[in-house]
């Protein structure tokens, strides 16, 4: 971004003048300068912004806050997952391995863990398990992670799941639109975690896998996901186009489930 410190040079080269431009037109809803005379107006914010953090190639699709408001995740079309720290607003970890770059990240979400409770944050050896976030995208696959907090307290984040919404015959890959963590105070040791796939909604349950020989290099404990409902809704009536839910976007009439 350009501030109203920085002074315009009075030569730039084309091509860089345009790409210049547009970005500068995208944040402030104005075009720079076309002189090369210093400028001391201070551009146009969007109304109501308080900041703006560049970084993702791609729209974004989804984002969270972590429970204690200290990081903000982000779910990009560009295949990948960053984690910002809210107080700096700097970009602290790019979230990419296992993803398909072929499809796009849809959502992310939080789960709580207590650091007190050795059922959601395990002794993982070389520091304290911190953050788990959960993503999921359209290539129907979510994949946890985990935040470990080393001996000089700066986190390392490695996948300690993921969680397949198809087999491999599938000709076509589910999105998942929903993805959210249902927990309770009254039960801390049980994680539920809901997902939607086409026209159906499951729960599963998150636990410890407690082989030894899945634990990450970071020494984080790995996740295991246990089935434990799912719901399917049946297809809208196709016997007229007259109440085809979606109109010509939809000729199947499947009814997709997205984040509240």
């Amino acid at each position: 971004m350009i501030d109203d410190e920085q002074q315009y040079p009075q030569k730039i080269r084309p091509q860089a003048f345009h790409e210049a431009n547009a970005l500068h037109s995208s944040f402030f809803g104005e075009p720079l300068p076309s002189s090369g005379t210093t400028t001391k107006t201070s551009p146009r914010r969007p109304q109501n912004e308080r900041m703006c953090m560049g970084g993702h190639r791609d729209p974004i699709y989804g984002t969270a806050f972590s429970p204690d408001g200290k990081y903000l995740a982000t779910a990009s079309e560009d295949s990948t997952v960053r984690i910002w720290q809210v107080q700096s607003h700097k970009l602290v970890a790019t979230l990419s391995e296992g993803m398909d770059t072929n499809y796009e990240c849809l959502r992310v979400a939080w789960m709580k863990t207590t650091n007190e409770n050795n059922s959601n944050s395990p002794d993982n050896g070389g520091g304290v398990e911190k953050y788990v976030l959960a993503s999921a995208g359209a290539d129907g696959v979510v994949q946890l992670w985990s935040a470990v907090e080393n001996d000089e307290q700066t986190l390392e984040w490695q996948c300690v799941g993921s969680l397949k919404h198809f087999v491999d015959d599938d000709e076509e890959r589910p999105q998942i639109y929903a993805l959210q963590f249902i927990q309770s105070p009254s039960y801390p040791n049980m994680n539920i975690m809901l997902t939607s796939a086409h026209d159906s909604v499951y729960l599963w349950t998150i636990e410890n896998n407690n082989d030894s020989s899945s634990e990450s290099p970071n020494n984080a404990m790995q996740r295991k996901f246990l089935s434990m409902l799912s719901i399917q809704f049946t297809h809208l009536d196709d016997a007229t186009q007259t109440y085809q839910f979606g109109g010509s976007r939809n000729p199947e009439n499947e009814l997709y489930v997205f984040d509240a």
